[in-house]
């Protein structure tokens, strides 16, 4: 039996419904058509032209994505532009390309719950953002060395206030918030939490959540949010069996490690 791109968009409303997603958002079809038929799909954190090369050489007709390839408005579209040229030739080659973002980040199965599983939490809860425990308690070393290896980056930024990171204050009850943290630090002090983990901070959140007190460890836009895209493309094989579902192989960070820079 024949399955559609309006077939997968199904699923991909199961998981996360649209209205769920914020309203400065743009989630759903971005190109292509509900009436173009699928066999191989491939999820992506995001859209690029290497990904986009990747897809069309595993013959996928439909590739979802978690940041919008069309986020803020556009007038035109001319391929005079990156942009524009980008846009022409992912519509020149019938591609059907879906989003999934806000939404997808506070789905029950969805990108935050994805983290707290990356980090191995206990009794994860929440609705937007998840909390759960660890199965031992760590000293804050221990912690920013176990989320570097768990998410496996070298990028990590710790917001600390406490005079000996090793000795006060043990890890036990974790709160994550995936890619950019918005500010909302009044969950972290409601829930009692001994540490955030998110993606990336804006300067004045980071000063907030320092004079607030709160340990908080940056991972990374790219570490945190990629274990959602591979949930995903575990869940949305479960849910369609016969779609072939790849997890790209080229959506890489866009940022590069110092210990792994080469300076010529």
């Amino acid at each position: 039996m024949a399955l559609y791109v309006s077939d997968v968009i199904k699923q991909m409303e199961e998981i996360a419904p649209p209205d769920e997603a914020l309203s400065y958002d743009n989630v759903g079809l971005m190109t292509g058509s509900c009436l173009h038929e699928v066999k191989s799909v491939m999820v992506c954190l995001d859209l690029t032209e290497i990904v986009l090369e990747e897809a069309l050489a595993k013959g996928c007709e439909m590739v979802i994505t978690h940041h919008p390839i069309i986020f803020d408005p556009i007038n035109r579209i001319s391929e005079d532009t990156a942009k524009g040229s980008f846009l022409s030739k992912i519509i020149r080659s019938n591609i059907s390309v879906f989003s999934a973002h806000t939404n997808l980040d506070c789905a029950n199965e969805g990108v935050n719950y994805s983290l707290a599983k990356a980090l191995h939490l206990q009794d994860i809860k929440g609705e937007d953002y998840k909390l759960g425990t660890l199965l031992n308690e760590m000293t804050r070393k221990e912690f920013v060395i176990y989320v570097s290896k768990m998410l496996c980056t070298k990028q990590i930024s710790v917001i600390d206030r406490q005079p000996n990171r090793n000795s006060i204050g043990k890890i036990s009850k974790v709160g994550v918030f995936c890619g950019a943290f918005d500010g909302q630090s009044k969950w972290v002090i409601e829930n009692n939490l001994d540490v955030l983990v998110t993606g990336e901070l804006k300067h004045h959140n980071a000063i907030e959540l320092r004079d607030d007190w709160i340990f908080t460890v940056s991972a990374g836009h790219y570490a945190t949010e990629f274990p959602g895209m591979i949930h995903l493309a575990k869940l949305l094989q479960s849910k369609i069996p016969e779609i072939t579902i790849l997890l790209s192989e080229r959506d890489t960070n866009a940022f590069i490690s110092f210990d792994d820079y080469t300076f010529f």
